[in-house]
């Protein structure tokens, strides 16, 4: 069987993140590791990561998520790598279905799948009612949907530690602009929670985009 390594990046996920690992441990095609990488919490992540005997926990102070990725990335020795997010929760057939789409075209590097978002149950009313959630799957060009050959972080870079949301936007259309070969499958492979907490509602989202904007104009200028 193919080795698959699993990055988990997590800061403040105490509410989430016991689910989160739980799911990529239930995997019907088995990951050879998960590596937690806890950058910086001041809750009780750190507690709970290493209550899980089965995975490897890399504490660090805060750098961001891109940091924690790369060091993640780094540490893993599987020949694909995944991601999953502290708070967000797999399909069980995940992985199985993506390495079968890398079995049948050798020349994939990464697949990607569909995702489908949810409103955290826990959740009050009046906070339930300020979150947009779409009502069907929608194809998942998040990290957390995706199952990639180990060489496309040598072939197309890391993620860039100087941005602290936007992460995988960035490095998905760095990647994509270089030409990388992906492929996708058509079931859900992930489940989104949606809360108050997610990234998305960082006051460093909209700065962040226009950084990544900037760049791919000035990339877009220096190939004309």
């Amino acid at each position: 069987m193919h080795k698959i390594s699993v990055v988990v990046p997590c800061y403040n996920g105490e509410k989430y993140v016991a689910e989160a690992i739980e799911s990529v441990l239930r995997q019907t095609y088995p990951v050879h590791e998960i590596i937690a990488v806890n950058d910086g919490s001041t809750d009780s992540s750190r507690i709970i990561l290493e209550g899980f005997p089965e995975i490897c926990v890399i504490n660090q102070e805060n750098k961001g998520i891109s940091a924690a990725l790369n060091v993640g990335i780094k540490k893993a020795c599987g020949h694909f790598i995944a991601f999953n997010d502290s708070d967000d929760i797999w399909n069980t057939e995940k992985i199985a279905l993506q390495i079968a789409a890398m079995e049948k075209n050798l020349e994939l590097e990464a697949v990607f799948g569909m995702v489908e978002n949810y409103v955290s149950p826990e959740l009050s009313e009046s906070e339930k009612a300020t979150i947009l959630c779409p009502s069907n799957p929608l194809k998942g060009f998040l990290k957390g949907c995706m199952l990639a050959k180990r060489e496309v972080f040598q072939t197309y870079g890391y993620f860039d530690e100087s941005l602290r949301t936007g992460d995988f936007i960035e490095w998905f259309s760095r990647a994509k602009d270089s030409g990388i070969n992906f492929g996708f499958v058509e079931e859900t492979v992930l489940k989104r929670r949606l809360h108050t907490t997610n990234l998305s509602s960082s006051p460093n989202l909209g700065k962040d985009f226009a950084a990544i904007l900037r760049r791919r104009l000035e990339l877009q200028r220096e190939k004309k």
